[in-house]
This record gives C-alpha cells, sequence and structure tokens, in this order.
C-alpha cells in the first residue's frame, strides 16, 4: 500500500470519527472536510486502487462504524471508476458512503454516537443479504439529491416501491454499503466470503437499469478483492495481492504457505493469468483450522486494520 494511499484511508477514518461524535447535526457542519476526505481518497485510488481496496479489505470485528464508513467510500470510488463517473460527482458519492450507515440509522430514529454498541444499528439498517435490497436502494434514494451529477437515471418503473426516480448513485451506494455491511466480521457474527454476498446481490439487481452498476461492481471489487485469503487448486494457501481487470476472477497472489501448512519464507508471488494449472479454490478464514502455522497466523492477525493490536493510528481508541 503506497504512503499516499495509507495517509488518505486514515486521514478519512480521523475525519470520520470526528464528524460522528456529534452525530447528525455535526456531519451536516463536516460537509466540507468529507468531502476533501472524499477527495484525497479518490486522488489515492487513482495511484494505488489496489491498495485502498486491500485496507478496505483488512477490517476485523473490531472496526468502529466510521472504519466501515471509510471502506465503503473505498468501494464506491472503485465502481465509480469503473463506470467513467465525472471526478467532482465520485467525490460527492463517496462522502455520501462515508457517513451513510449513521444518516439511514438517524432516518430510523437510532442517533449513533462513538461508544454506542453496533449491533442494533446494523440489524436495523442493513437488510439480509438476500432479501430487501430494493427497499434499503429505496431509503438511499431518498437521501440523495435527485440531480447529483446527473447520472443516468433508472425509470421508476423498474424500481418496486420506489415513487421517484432513482439515479447510478443510490444504486452504487446500495450496493457497496451492503457488500462492506456484509464481508465483514461483527463480534457477533463473522463475515461471508465477498463472493457469497455478491452473488445474491446481483440476483437481486438483475433488472436491466441495474447492470452496468452491477458489472462494474463485480470487476471492480470481484468475488477475491485485494487482501482475501484463498486456498488455490494446488492446496496451498494464498492472499490476493492485486486483482485485473482483464481477469478479474484470476488475480494476482502471494502464496503464503505450502499444502502441509508450513509457510513459505519470503511468500511466493503467482500470477494466474500466466500460470494457466493453477486457480483459485475457496477463500479461507485466518483461523488455527486453517492457519497451522502459529507465527503466519499471527502475522496475518497483526496485519488486519482493527485487530486489538492496531497498527494505525487513527483505530487506536475503537
Amino acid at each position: 500500500m503506497s504512503d499516499r494511499a495509507r495517509k488518505a484511508y486514515d486521514g478519512a477514518v480521523t475525519v470520520l470519527r470526528g464528524a460522528l461524535r456529534g452525530g447528525v447535526t455535526r456531519i451536516r457542519r463536516s460537509s466540507a472536510q468529507l468531502r476533501e476526505a472524499a477527495a484525497a481518497l479518490a486522488g489515492a485510488g487513482e495511484e494505488d486502487d489496489q491498495g485502498l481496496l486491500r485496507a478496505a479489505m483488512m477490517s476485523t470485528a473490531e472496526c468502529p462504524l466510521y472504519g466501515h464508513g471509510v471502506n465503503t467510500a473505498c468501494y464506491t470510488l472503485a465502481v465509480t471508476a469503473g463506470l467513467g463517473v465525472r471526478p467532482a460527482v465520485r467525490t460527492e458519492l463517496a462522502a455520501h458512503a462515508l457517513t451513510l450507515d449513521a444518516v439511514l440509522a438517524a432516518g430510523r430514529g437510532v442517533e449513533w454516537l462513538p461508544g454506542m454498541p453496533l449491533e442494533a444499528l446494523d440489524r436495523d439498517v442493513h437488510p439480509d443479504v438476500d432479501e430487501g435490497v430494493y427497499d434499503f436502494l429505496a431509503k438511499i434514494a431518498a437521501l440523495l439529491p435527485e440531480d447529483l451529477g446527473q447520472l443516468v437515471p433508472v425509470p421508476t418503473s423498474e424500481v418496486p416501491g420506489i415513487s421517484r426516480p432513482v439515479h447510478q448513485g443510490a444504486q452504487i451506494l446500495a450496493l457497496c454499503d451492503l457488500l462492506e455491511g456484509w464481508s465483514h466480521p461483527r463480534p457477533w457474527r463473522r463475515a461471508l466470503p465477498p463472493g457469497k454476498v455478491l452473488l445474491p446481490l446481483v440476483r437481486r439487481f438483475r433488472r436491466e437499469g441495474d447492470q452496468p452498476v452491477v458489472r462494474s461492481l463485480l470487476k471492480a471489487i470481484t468475488l477475491y478483492p485485494p487482501g482475501t485469503l484463498v486456498r488455490l487448486s494446488t492446496g496451498e494457501l494464498a492472499e490476493i495481492t492485486r486483482t485485473r481487470a482483464d481477469s478479474p476472477n484470476r488475480p494476482l497472489v502471494a502464496v503464503l504457505a505450502r499444502v502441509d501448512g508450513t509457510r513459505i519464507e519470503p511468500p511466493m508471488p503467482l500470477d494466474l493469468p500466466m500460470d494457466g494449472q493453477v486457480n483459485v479454490m475457496e477463500h479461507a478464514e485466518c483461523d488455527a483450522q486453517t492457519v497451522t502455522d502459529g507465527l503466519l497466523r499471527a502475522r496475518l492477525t497483526l496485519a488486519r486494520w482493527w485487530s486489538q493490536a492496531p497498527r494505525n493510528p487513527p483505530s487506536s481508541d475503537s
């Protein structure tokens, strides 16, 4: 991860953490700072989009609400880049993504403040991954300006239960927030592998007007985003280091452990598109059963952004 991407990610965390301390009123007063943080993320993404996507995948169950907001903004920027959305509109959407969960909660009468448990908010705001996604889209559509960026509108008749025009911005935020919410762990539930979140969303958002956003999401995030642990067809354990736009489901990986579980020092880079003999077989968990080498497991755990001993300063009060 480049220094610029790290600074942009940590800077957005710091700004959002401060904005959320005063509830929705403080969020409104912090709108300029939030846009600046979103613009910094966008600029860093042009230089190191894979680094930001990896950072967005590295949350643990201890990640606070402001961490999830920054992750959603990173996903939003990746999807809008694939759609060719104008820079100013990308920044505006990313700024909305930063505070989306807190604003949605406030709309349901829940005023989130730092230190408040996330479980009730999470269950109240996010629908099940395979149900209620169009209701969720309706809530987001109601929050956004109708003319935001003059994005291509989706005909009202194609979105059940929504009485106003819905533009791509609402679709992007809905998909990115649901993906982030369900593919990251919470203290009360484990994360779903990104592929198990994306596939139900693809099935739900299957109308013609949804397809550009869905295609961009799949291409930008993929079933195995950077930072994902996977089991290869050889039986070896690897981490996704980089996805490829021309081959989104055949990424570049670093092989971490052999079939017998012994770690490989240093990790062995492998370009799956170039090596036609090896494929990603499945998502892998960073647990004692999967990562049997204790030192490797400790390294992988400590490398995550919101572990009990986080390495990035903005998470120190989480």
